[in-house]
């Protein structure tokens, strides 16, 4: 794979992670619900997963090539931050529909866990 073509999906897996927290962080302070700081935070997770997804494949991709083991540490880490997204979604989902339903309390308190999630897979990926 191109040098620098790793070095951009890096950066994009990195801009987006910042993303995800910001907004949640913004969602969490002001209360609101959705609207075009959820899109923004949908997209944030989906590029987070897409290119997640792209440099695992390229990690195991260089592993097989060299003949070193596939399944490490790194790699264990990188699954577990995989269920931790999955569960953003979900948190994401159901902290829209509480919004929606008017149980503003309910919905920033799923924010604010949601921001502990992207927290916690920020330091896991900074591990990895």
């Amino acid at each position: 794979m191109l040098p620098w073509l790793h070095i951009a999906m890096v950066w994009i897996h990195l801009l987006a992670m910042g993303t995800a927290l910001g907004v949640t962080l913004a969602l969490v302070m002001s209360g609101e619900n959705g609207g075009a700081s959820g899109k923004l935070l949908n997209s944030a997770v989906g590029f987070l997963l897409l290119t997640g997804a792209l440099l695992t494949y390229v990690r195991f991709q260089g592993a097989l090539r060299a003949g070193v083991p596939v399944f490490d540490t790194s790699s264990l880490l990188i699954a577990v931050k995989l269920l931790l997204l999955i569960a953003l979604g979900a948190f994401f989902g159901i902290a829209a529909k509480k919004g929606r339903a008017g149980e503003q309390n309910s919905a920033r308190g799923l924010y604010l866990a949601s921001l502990a999630v992207i927290a916690l897979a920020s330091l896991l990926g900074l591990l990895v």
